[in-house]
């Protein structure tokens, strides 16, 4: 069993950084010690907290780092920008402590049992070994917790809880779940990258300004070691862009990504928290999350609360995923449904010759709750120099060609169209007839349909 809890013990750490009375903490948790935490940073940073309360001062993220860098183990704790990172209240850590405080019982209660197998101890000592630790699992403690959160709405600003920052345009904040979505081969990944390589670099990407810094991890299950280091090489990327490559994990060290598994999904979240990695990017669905039924709904709960955690650690996730034969995504509705964006990727009509090094496609959100005003459809264009350099283009789409698309999609009237593209009817009537003229559309009644 995997009595770990890296997402509590960040939350303890978190607290630490904030300049209040830390005597709180070892007044309502007096057993906690180094050894409770499991990483090596949490136990880094306690210690470092525990030297200066009783050194007689103040405790907060500034003492810590100097006391860690006189010390010579501030790289232990992340370094010094991982501090900027941490930010937690005390009901916060409270209720972390107490999953440290139980998961650290009940290890230690694993290590009585087993000792004492292998000693083949009497169940009377056994029971005296245990003793201490009874009180792992105390009673009413969901009670307690939802009892104190349940607080009037007009106390909720008073919660001091941040609000997200946006990293990317208007759509892409702190704490999303996005979906990045397009029929085999039209370009996923290198949009992705892109997004990657940008928010790690504080750049731009196409339209879309970057407004903070951030550390990524980009999970790869399908690429090719070599290719995947080509692309983004030649995007600029730096090391604040972290990948973990299939390939790469089976070179060295012979194990494979299944993040279906709860313990691959505890790894990614304690990379993430331990090297303040703030973005996730997952690519893709089907090579990544094996052993579940992508058309069941009730199969993407074996992922949905790992996702949710991330969530409430200010992480954002984006995942990168297939189209169906109908144009939507493949597989259940329900993973859209905790997404605060989602966006498609379509062949452009009438694209030319194919790019042998890059892609070309046009980029539409079928779901964005984050943007004030609806965002254009982009055509993008990925090409590759005989340097290495990826150059990157875009403009925003020909409404006609986005029209064309949403028809070879299912979509046939004109009113459902209009609200589909956020014009006007008339508007889409004339774009219409235009494609009609061309020989691109055409029209039975009402219904429009690809000629």
């Amino acid at each position: 069993m995997n009595y770990a809890r890296p997402e509590s013990e960040e939350a303890i750490i978190g607290w630490l950084n904030l300049g209040e009375d830390k005597g709180q903490l070892l007044s309502a948790f007096p057993e906690m010690k180094a050894e409770c935490f499991t990483t090596e940073r949490a136990r880094t940073i306690f210690t470092a907290a525990l030297s200066i309360m009783e050194a007689g001062g103040m405790v907060n993220g500034l003492s810590i780092r100097e006391y860690l860098g006189d010390t010579g183990r501030l790289s232990q704790a992340g370094g010094n920008e991982v501090f900027a990172l941490m930010t937690h209240s005390w009901s916060m850590a409270e209720s972390a402590a107490e999953s440290v405080m139980d998961a650290y019982k009940r290890r230690k209660v694993a290590e009585i049992l087993t000792s004492a197998e292998k000693d083949g101890r009497k169940a009377g000592e056994v029971i005296e070994l245990l003793k201490p630790l009874a009180d792992a699992e105390k009673p009413d403690k969901l009670y307690e917790a939802f009892s104190r959160s349940s607080i009037p709405s007009t106390k909720l600003k008073e919660l001091g809880i941040q609000e997200r920052r946006p990293i990317m345009g208007e759509w892409f904040k702190e704490a999303d779940l996005g979906f990045v979505y397009a029929p085999r081969g039209l370009g996923k990944t290198w949009f992705s990258l892109g997004i990657a390589a940008a928010v790690a670099d504080k750049g731009t990407f196409g339209p879309w300004k970057v407004h903070d810094h951030a550390k990524v991890l980009y999970v790869d299950g399908e690429m090719p070691c070599e290719s995947i280091e080509q692309r983004i090489a030649g995007m600029g990327a730096d090391e604040c862009l972290s990948v973990l490559n299939h390939e790469s994990l089976f070179h060295l060290t012979g194990k494979v990504l299944n993040l279906t598994d709860p313990e691959a999904q505890d790894a990614i979240t304690r990379i993430c928290l331990e090297k303040g990695k703030k973005v996730l990017m997952l690519d893709n669905l089907s090579c990544l999350f094996s052993g579940i039924a992508e058309d069941k709904a009730d199969a993407w709960e074996a992922v949905l609360p790992w996702l949710l955690s991330l969530r409430r650690h200010r992480i954002s996730v984006v995942i990168v995923a297939h189209a169906g034969r109908n144009g939507n995504m493949r597989g259940t509705s329900r993973r859209e449904d905790a997404a605060f964006w989602v966006i498609r990727l379509d062949e452009v009509p009438d694209k030319g010759c194919d790019l042998k090094q890059g892609a070309r496609f046009i980029a539409r959100f079928t779901k964005d709750r984050n943007s004030k005003a609806e965002q254009p459809a982009i055509e993008w264009s990925f090409q590759t120099d005989s340097d290495g350099k990826v150059n990157i283009s875009t403009k925003e789409a020909d409404g006609m060609a986005v029209l064309i698309q949403w028809v070879r999609d299912g979509m046939t009237s004109c009113g459902e169209i209009a609200e589909a593209m956020g014009l006007s009817k008339a508007q889409v009537s004339k774009m219409a007839t235009r494609a009609i003229e061309a020989g691109q559309l055409k029209k039975t009644g009402r219904e429009y349909a690809i000629a």
